[in-house]
């Protein structure tokens, strides 16, 4: 563990405002993050900017986006899981993402049906780092949530996922998917 004080400690700030009326909601959000020198070394400082909302239709629809902006972030390839993190790191080297720029958007819907929500999303990640690599990456899930008590539901969902990687004219796609059906209690 490093002591506060010390240049190999992270340090991150943010400031965000919020409108919340009868049936829009929204939220703006910009962080930085003072990287410390025991991971990255001397990297530059980053920063992010999001901004995201919904809007609730008097049919329940619920239209969800979000933009977000970065500079010089650190993205953590071990987010990525199965083949996708494979190629990822075949493709670069065992290097991963590294520090990035880039931009990505969101949008989904939710939409009461049949007791329950059916929820779907496509989002989009657009972002290069400094040793000459271009990542593009594409998501699309869908959802379905169903409340058997205020505690307790029942929900099942998949995904697909791919990634290009560019470097020097050669590139990959690794790519994956993923479905799930559980149980959730909050307790």
């Amino acid at each position: 563990a490093y002591a506060e004080n010390k240049a190999a400690v992270d340090r991150y700030g943010s400031l965000a405002v919020r409108y919340k009326g009868d049936n829009l909601e929204a939220v703006l959000v910009a962080d930085t993050t003072l990287w410390g020198n025991a991971t990255y070394g001397h990297a530059d400082d980053g920063w992010t900017v999001t901004l995201g909302g919904n809007y609730k239709f008097s049919n329940g629809l619920k239209l969800i986006a979000f933009g977000q902006y970065f500079d010089k972030m650190f993205h953590n390839a071990n987010a990525r899981a199965g083949v996708v993190r494979s190629g990822l790191m075949a493709f670069t080297n065992n290097a991963g993402y590294g520090q990035v720029d880039g931009w990505g958007a969101s949008l989904g819907v939710n939409y009461p049906l049949f007791g329950g929500t059916v929820k779907f999303a496509v989002n989009y990640r657009d972002m290069d780092n400094q040793t000459g690599y271009d990542f593009n990456r594409w998501t699309v899930a869908g959802a379905y949530d169903y409340e058997l008590s205020k505690r307790t539901s029942l929900y099942a969902l998949a995904g697909f996922s791919q990634e290009k990687i560019k470097k020097n004219g050669e590139s990959v796609k690794p790519n994956g998917c993923q479905a799930t059906v559980g149980l959730l209690h909050r307790f």
